[in-house]
């Protein structure tokens, strides 16, 4: 694990028990996203991912990396050719990237000539700042966990109110983490209150620049849900929508690495 890390896991989370829980829901892949407490070694993620893409019959699973702007256009492209399809920016409880700043422009070029989309987790009062750093990104950007506004007051979070007025098509949402949007809150009663924000964003956006997620493992957040359960949560914010929780959006089909 990366030393500075923020936190430490609890228990294991291993591939073996998330694709069986995939397959009892009725899901048959998922984009796994390297997380925090991994820094910027992907190769945990990476062997997961390409070792699913060897069996015909496996889940279909891609990989979102955490790197440095310095690393190498040939890690970038083994990463690609190994599965990946995203590049994440964790900015929760960190500072922001200079992303106008020579090393980072050239590290979002060559990310979007991949055809990735950037992913970024940060606490919603920052997230147009954010944003508005990457006015210049030649791709999709998916905004992790309802792009976390704040809890006391959400629709009324500068963060959330720029996604409900996003008219880029190519910004998206992850629907995922009640319980990082409203940590004070019983499990249930988070999943409640998130109900309001989905239909909200429904409305603005579409059910096409949304993406459910499971959060699953749920570090420092196991509460004692079932993935069967976040399931069912999502399957009551899509109500009405046409859309399955979980479904690929065009997008990123289209940027997937063959």
């Amino acid at each position: 694990m990366a030393p500075g890390r923020r936190y430490t896991p609890r228990t294991d989370a291993l591939p073996e028990r998330y694709c069986a829980l995939m397959a009892a829901a009725g899901f048959d892949g998922a984009l796994l996203v390297q997380p925090s407490f991994l820094g910027t070694d992907n190769a945990y993620v990476r062997d997961i991912v390409a070792t699913s893409r060897q069996s015909p019959t496996a889940p279909v699973l891609r990989g979102v990396a955490v790197l440095d702007p310095s690393v190498s256009q040939a890690e970038l492209q083994a990463l690609n050719d190994a599965g990946f399809v995203g590049v994440r920016l964790n900015c929760f409880a960190a500072g922001l990237p200079a992303l106008n700043e020579p090393l980072w422009q050239v590290h979002l070029h060559r990310v979007a000539a991949l055809g990735w989309h950037v992913e970024l987790h940060v606490e919603g009062p920052r997230l147009t700042d954010l944003l508005d750093r990457l006015q210049g990104f030649d791709g999709y950007v998916v905004v992790d966990h309802f792009g976390l506004p704040t809890a006391d007051d959400p629709t009324e979070c500068s963060g959330f109110r720029r996604l409900l007025s996003a008219t880029d098509p190519r910004v998206c949402v992850k629907l995922s983490a009640p319980w990082r949007v409203f940590p004070d809150l019983a499990v249930e009663a988070a999943a409640r209150a998130c109900g309001p924000l989905a239909r909200r964003l429904f409305d603005a956006i579409g059910p096409d620049r949304l993406i459910w997620g499971s959060d699953w493992p749920w570090t420092q957040h196991e509460k004692g849900q079932s993935y069967a359960q976040c399931a069912a949560w999502a399957a009551e914010w899509y109500e009405g929508t046409g859309v399955r929780p979980g479904a690929v959006p065009d997008w990123l089909l289209n940027t997937a690495p063959v």
